[in-house]
C-alpha cells in the first residue's frame, strides 16, 4: 500500500478535524482520520523502520534538522512540501511527495507521471533545494550500505 503512494497531504474536513489523505499512483485518493504525523509514524513502524533513527541519520547527512526528507528505501524518498496554512499549533502545514514520481513542478504546482498534479505553499526555489536533498540522501544511503556488505 505505501509503495503505491505518490504523496501524503494532510486537510481538514468539514468540521475542521486534522485528515490526512493519500494520492496513489493510480490516481485515487485514500483518507485517514489522523494528522499526518500519525500517517508517517505508522508508515514507518509498518516497513520495520525506526522513525528517530531514520530522522537521526538525515538530520547528520543534510545537516540541517528540519523538514527532511523521508527515507524509506533510495527508490522511496518523500520530499517535504508545504500544502497548508495551519489553524491551530502542532496541525501540520508539510506534506510529502515521492521524489520518483514528479515529473515537473511550476509555480507551486507539481506534476506527477502519472499527469495528475497537486497545488502546494512551497516556492519552486523550495521544492528544487528539497529535490537535491533527497538525492544527496539516497546517494548517502547506497554508498552506506555498499560499506556495510563489504
Amino acid at each position: 500500500m505505501y509503495y503505491l503512494c505518490q504523496a501524503i497531504v494532510p486537510f481538514y474536513d468539514d468540521y475542521g478535524h486534522n485528515m490526512t489523505y493519500t494520492l496513489l499512483s493510480d490516481g485515487t485518493k485514500s483518507t485517514y482520520c489522523f494528522p499526518i504525523k500519525n500517517y508517517i509514524y505508522r508508515m514507518f513502524y509498518q516497513l520495520y523502520l525506526d522513525p528517530v533513527a531514520v530522522r537521526n541519520c538525515s538530520s547528520r547527512i543534510l545537516h540541517s534538522k528540519g523538514n527532511l526528507p523521508l527515507l524509506l528505501s533510495p527508490a522511496y524518498i518523500f520530499i517535504p512540501v508545504k500544502m497548508r496554512r495551519p489553524i491551530g499549533r502542532q496541525d501540520g502545514a508539510f506534506g510529502y511527495v515521492l521524489l520518483s514520481a514528479i515529473k515537473s513542478y511550476q509555480d507551486g504546482v507539481i506534476t506527477f507521471t502519472d499527469g495528475t498534479t497537486l497545488a502546494t505553499c512551497s516556492s519552486d526555489t523550495y521544492i528544487a533545494h528539497k529535490m537535491k536533498d533527497a538525492k544527496l540522501l539516497g546517494y548517502a544511503y547506497k554508498e552506506t550500505r555498499v560499506l556495510l556488505e563489504a
